[in-house]
């Protein structure tokens, strides 16, 4: 992507789309295409990128967006921890870039509860291992929806 449509299907994006309120404050890992998409259906968008070309583009892309923040992150033993600096509370979490089940992991100590949690290409088996912390409520072709578990 050129930062032109999301790397996602169609069904995946009406289901990511159907979570999304206006008044929702979201939480991105990975920036792109699906930033500029995304910004425009909730109030507020934070995405947290590890590429420096990458996040250059993205900033070149939502320049205009006022609701749109994306942080850079290079560091790969900081980046999944981003969040916890980045946003004291969230309301949907899309992560689709780096480190998926390591970002999991984090968000869980700044999430409230009933916070939408997708995480893109569930058919990697890999990043099933964050069941132990989240219940898999549905998954539309490769984009899964998540709720953390009630261990509070």
């Amino acid at each position: 992507s050129q930062l032109g449509r999301p790397h996602l299907t169609s069904a995946e994006f009406r289901f990511l789309k159907s979570h999304i309120k206006k008044s929702d404050c979201v939480l991105e890992f990975g920036s792109g295409a699906s930033t500029k998409y995304i910004s425009k259906m909730c109030k507020e968008l934070h995405s947290i990128e590890h590429d420096p070309v990458w996040f250059g583009r993205t900033m070149k892309e939502t320049a205009d967006l006022k609701n749109v923040t994306v942080h850079l992150e290079t560091d790969m033993k900081k980046y999944a921890r981003e969040s916890t600096i980045t946003l004291p509370f969230f309301d949907v979490a899309y992560i689709d870039g780096r480190q998926r089940v390591q970002c999991a992991e984090a968000i869980r100590n700044t999430i409230e509860w009933g916070a939408k949690v997708f995480i893109h290409d569930w058919h990697r088996k890999k990043y099933h291992k964050v069941l132990k912390w989240y219940n898999l409520i549905k998954c539309v072709d490769n984009l899964a929806l998540l709720e953390e578990k009630n261990s509070k």
